[in-house]
């Protein structure tokens, strides 16, 4: 399962994630690594694309003071309900694929996931999913891997980063299968 952050215009237009040159990339690490777009499930934290196609209008660091009203917190963040409703529909699609590994594109789905921040400190590591950044309850019985991934725009922006991502993908994500 690959998880990425929302979606940009293209998907937002297409109605599918990574369909546009951030997709292109990504096609280029899984084949690098051996694997189809078809051998994995896609999807986004955030369902819709954010304003500006900058997701800082919906995620925001804790020690911010004044959030709207139906903003909630978890693990250092505030999100707004946009973003709420993404983790919900994420947890219903990992109950649904049960997969053994979770690519986490990029520090949003990196904190979705693990409750955790910078990817470049984590990317390329091996990580528990939380279990209990979900809901109250967590979710049952489900042992599969987090490895956190640059995010593909990421890497079209800062294009030396493409060999960690391929690395990753080559090193991490397909052992774990």
């Amino acid at each position: 399962m690959l998880v990425g952050e929302a979606p940009g215009e293209r998907e937002e237009l297409e109605g599918a994630p990574f369909v546009g040159p951030a997709g292109w990339e990504l096609d280029k690490w899984l084949r690098a690594a051996g694997l189809r777009r078809s051998d994995v499930f896609v999807t986004n934290v955030v369902r819709y694309r954010p304003p500006g196609n900058d997701i800082e209008h919906w995620i925001k660091p804790a020690r911010k003071k004044g959030m709207p009203d139906g903003w909630l917190e978890r693990a250092g963040r505030w999100y707004a309900p946009e973003v709420a409703e993404g983790l919900s529909k994420l947890r219903e699609e990992i109950e649904q694929v049960q997969p053994r590994v979770i690519v986490a594109l990029g520090n949003v789905p990196l904190w979705a996931l693990t409750g955790e921040w910078g990817i470049t400190d984590w990317r390329g590591r091996k990580l528990a999913l939380a279990q209990n950044l979900f809901s109250d309850e967590g979710l049952p019985a489900l042992a599969a891997v987090v490895v956190p991934v640059l995010h593909p725009a990421a890497v079209l922006r800062q294009y030396a980063w493409q060999t960690y991502a391929i690395h990753d993908f080559k090193k991490r994500v397909v052992p774990a299968l």
